[in-house]
């Protein structure tokens, strides 16, 4: 059941219609009983800055996966990259820290989901 203090995962791409994320993490969220669920989100290239700055305010929104044509892009607009994104320039995940105004590239999607992205 999603509520108002469900966290929301987006997956971002463009076209996002043959991802499988959503399945499998909303299947572990339910097994586990963890209020989160992961949405996607079909966003074209020019609208991805936009989304990142707007998720900075979005309080109930813990981070973004993201696939193609996005990861280069989305590696100039975080606050930081792990040292493998920096060389690579591309991002996998970003994570939205609490305090809103950090965005932060990371690994994977954490194995302690309920605390982490």
């Amino acid at each position: 059941m999603v509520s108002g203090s469900t966290q929301v995962v987006a997956v971002i791409g463009h076209p996002i219609a043959q991802v499988k994320s959503p399945d499998n993490f909303n299947r572990y969220f339910a097994e586990r009983q963890i209020d989160s669920v992961m949405i996607p989100v079909d966003i074209a290239p020019e609208a991805v800055a936009g989304y990142l700055q707007a998720l900075r305010g979005m309080h109930n929104m813990s981070g973004v996966l993201v696939t193609v044509p996005h990861k280069q892009r989305a590696a100039g607009l975080v606050d930081s990259l792990t040292p493998r994104a920096q060389h690579l320039g591309a991002v996998n995940v970003i994570r939205r820290l609490p305090d809103g105004h950090t965005l932060r590239s990371e690994e994977r999607f954490s194995r302690n989901a309920e605390t982490d992205l």
